[in-house]
This record gives structure tokens, sequence and C-alpha cells, in this order.
């Protein structure tokens, strides 16, 4: 635990770095506009209180890490297309820093791109620039041997054990690849992340106005848009490539769609028909307004969040009652996300739904059954401990279509509601909420209905064959 919590000091303490990152990034393209320079603070104050950017801040996952150093790479990157002279050092300190991102996560590969990008517009700007093709081909080698040195410095076991990495990967790439994902599957090609993070992960105005500045971006073409656009265009494609769609993968695109939405707020309050109605200080207060109004829209809701997560988690109260509940000589089912069960207490785990690694490798669908109450009081099962995270997964239309055997698991809750007695029972809202699977971070769905983060958590005592 202690070595946890240290985890998630440093995750929040990169969340607010990654505030700091975006307002360099603004600063740095505010000093080639003319007027209205408020891309830096405003990006700023979109991003503190941007819903999926403070509710990842408080994990330990490697995404805001991964989202921080995004944007202070292309922070760099932006600097160094704007200077007059290119410098190799510094180029090539660039790279590596690409190349911790990659081996921090993944899928930061697409910054590979805005780095070529700059390097090759720095080279050719000038007049009458000749370049041989070999001499370019070295270039980029020497670009990629760095981002492959920095890669290796965070991801060592690449070497030291490569065919486990290839295996890592190939698992990863096919999990995310899977119809039948369990949490967050079944979405269609972009879609699902356009519908999805883009639109709640701050709010829907902010990922309306986000996309309009995002058209504004493709159209416009100025060289900070192609510079990001080759990093965002990219890395939204891959991350779509999956069917599973995760808030936390859609971090590192975050800071851009503040920056997006402010450039875009920006260049309407400074459009020729309004500067003839309103004087410079006059736009400059309404555009301020503006973006005050679009942080409040996300703002509340991350307050709601925060409040929410100061409360006992379900399962910090389901610890408390399970060892005063389970005895020596129990032996109970239990499923995912639940607290820990005593060492002393043999258990069967119930999770061939949401891990079989051999089944994915193998390329085929696990199918998946669920025991019937019988079957599991034949072998001894006289307590069931359930998660609605766990449960709750298995009845989703597409879990339930690609995975003919999850039908075994809504039957089976059917009789231990009938047969079973409940003990006690944990939830975390009275009015109940839908199943959305980014709830499993933290209550990020229909938020006035919960009082407390955390699954429901129930125990039922089953009875014994002679009883049933």
């Amino acid at each position: 635990f202690p070595f946890h919590l240290w985890i998630r000091v440093l995750v929040a303490a990169m969340g607010a770095m990654g505030i700091l990152g975006i307002y360099l990034l603004g600063r740095e393209w505010d000093r080639k506009r003319t007027t209205l320079k408020v891309l830096g603070l405003g990006s700023a104050l979109l991003l503190s209180v941007h819903f999926l950017h403070v509710r990842d801040s408080h994990f330990a996952t490697v995404d805001i890490p991964l989202t921080t150093g995004v944007t202070f790479l292309l922070w760099l990157l932006m600097r160094e297309m704007h200077r007059r002279e290119t410098n190799i050092r510094r180029m090539l300190l660039v790279a590596v820093g690409v190349g911790v991102c990659c081996g921090i996560k993944y899928t930061a590969a697409p910054l590979i791109f805005p780095l070529y990008y700059v390097a090759l517009t720095n080279v050719i700007r000038g007049e009458e620039v000749r370049i041989d093709l070999p001499w370019l081909m070295g270039s980029a080698a020497t670009l990629l041997v760095a981002v492959g040195f920095g890669f290796i410095l965070t991801t060592p076991y690449a070497i030291l054990d490569s065919r486990q990495f290839w295996e890592d990967i190939r698992y990863q790439w096919f999990t995310s690849k899977s119809q039948a994902a369990i949490y967050g599957g079944g979405e269609p090609f972009i879609w699902g992340y356009l519908r999805g993070p883009w639109m709640w992960g701050g709010g829907r105005v902010l990922g309306i106005f986000a996309f309009f500045g995002f058209m504004m971006a493709v159209l416009r073409r100025e060289r900070e848009d192609r510079l990001l656009l080759w990093f965002a265009v990219p890395y939204f494609l891959l991350i779509s490539f999956g069917e599973r769609v995760w808030g936390r993968w859609f971090l590192p695109l975050v800071p851009l769609q503040a920056l997006w939405t402010v450039r875009f707020v920006a260049e309407y309050a400074n459009h020729p028909w309004l500067g003839g109605l309103l004087a410079p200080p006059l736009r400059r207060t309404l555009t301020w307004i503006a973006l005050l109004l679009m942080a409040s829209t996300t703002f509340i809701p991350t307050i709601r969040m925060l409040v929410l997560m100061r409360e006992t988690d379900t399962r910090v109260e389901a610890a408390a009652r399970l060892d005063e509940t389970l005895e020596v000589g129990d032996y109970p089912l239990v499923t995912g996300f639940l607290p820990p069960i005593p060492k002393e207490i043999p258990r069967l785990k119930e999770d061939d739904l949401l891990n079989d690694r051999k089944a994915f490798e193998e390329n085929h669908l696990h199918m998946v059954r669920m025991e019937s109450l019988n079957e599991l009081i034949d072998e001894g099962i006289n307590t069931v401990i359930y998660s609605s995270f766990y449960w709750e997964a298995s009845q989703q239309p597409h879990v339930r279509k690609e995975y003919p055997g999850a039908e075994s698991y809504t039957n089976f809750l059917e009789s231990l509601k009938l047969r079973g007695r409940e003990i006690w029972r944990i939830s975390p809202s009275t009015a109940g909420t839908d199943f959305n699977p980014e709830n499993i971070y933290a209550p990020t769905f229909q938020l006035w209905r919960w009082n407390r983060p955390g699954p429901e958590i129930r125990f039922y005592e089953l009875p014994t064959r002679t009883e049933g």
C-alpha cells in the first residue's frame, strides 16, 4: 500500500505538471500570434478542470505521465520549429524523449511523425536548399536510433527478454481488437472514441468546440496546426483500431482538445466583423467569459466526482464486513473487483470471463459458461461474494452476442437470488446506476445518483445440497 500510495502521489504531480506543459505549448503558439494571446492561460484553465484529466490523475496508471510527456515534447518540438536554426543536439534530445514516452506506453509511437515533420521543415525552409537522399536517410536513421535509445532506457526487457516482449505486444493488440471485449468493447471504428471520451471527457460543450477547433486546424493548416495534427490524427486512429474504448487511452489528446477549443474561440473573437463592433479590451473580456463558462460545464461534474471520491469506497466497508462474516471452513465463490479475502480462507475465483490469456493467444473466443448453483454446491461452495462491476458486464448486449455462454451468468444470478440467502449488501447508490465500464475507476456517469465510489457488493449464503 505505501508503494501504491507513492505512485498515486507521483501520478497526481505529473497531472499537475501537464497543466504547466499545455500552458507552455499554448504560450509558444501565442508567440507567433499578434492579438488575443490567450492560448497558454486558456488551455491551462480548461485542462485544470477537465473531468477526465482530473479523474485519472487520482490513479496509479501510466496514462497521465504519458499525457504530460507528450505535451512537453510537443512544446519542445514547437519551440524548435520556431527557432531560426536547427540544432542537431536539441533534436536528438527530443528524439530520446520520444523514445522514453514510447517506453511509458507503446501508443506514444505516433510522436515519431511530428518529430520528423519538424526535422524536415527546419532543414528545407531555406531558399534553394538541396538535400541528397543519402543525407536525408542518414539523418532520419540517426533520429530513429535516438528514439530507440530512449525506449530501451525505460523498457530494457525489450532486449533482455525480447520473446516475452513481442508476446506481450501481440497479446495487447489482440485484446484491443477483440470484438467481445468485456469492458469498453463493441464500439465501431473511430466513432467509439468520437462519441465517447471526446464528448464526455470534458463535457459536451467543450467536446463540440474542440471538434470545431480541430476542423479549423485541418482547414487552415498553419505550421503549428500541422505539427499537432501529425500527432493527433495518427494517435486517434491507432487507439480506434481496437474496439475497446477507454477514457484513459484518450488522455494524450485531452490537452490538444483544450488548446483547439481556446484557439477556436480566440480566432472568432478576433474576426474582422466583430473587431469593427467591439474594442480589443472588450473582445478579450468576452473571450475569457466564454472560456470560463466552458470551464464551468466540466468543473461542476469534476467537483461532484471529487466529493464522491472522498466518501468511503464500498470495497473498504465490505472488507471489514468480510472479516466479520467469513469463518474458517467457508469456501466462497468470488468475482473480480472485490476487496481482499482473508488469506486463511480458500476461495474459488470465477474470472474466466475477464481473464483467459490462452484463449486470446489462440485467437478464438472463449466460450465461457458459468456453472449452475447445484454444481457449485456439489463442489463445496457455501457462500458467494458478488461484485456488480463483474456480473453486470456479462449482461451487456455485445458480450451476450459474442459469448453465448454469458447467459449462464444471468441464469446463475437468478438462481442465486431465489435460493441463496442475502446476508448483507453494500451499494454505492440509492437509486441505482446504469452499467458503464468507466465507473470502474470512479463515479463518471449519472453522478448525482451516486453517494460513494465502488461496485455494489453482496454476500450470499448458499443452502446445502439437502436443503436445496
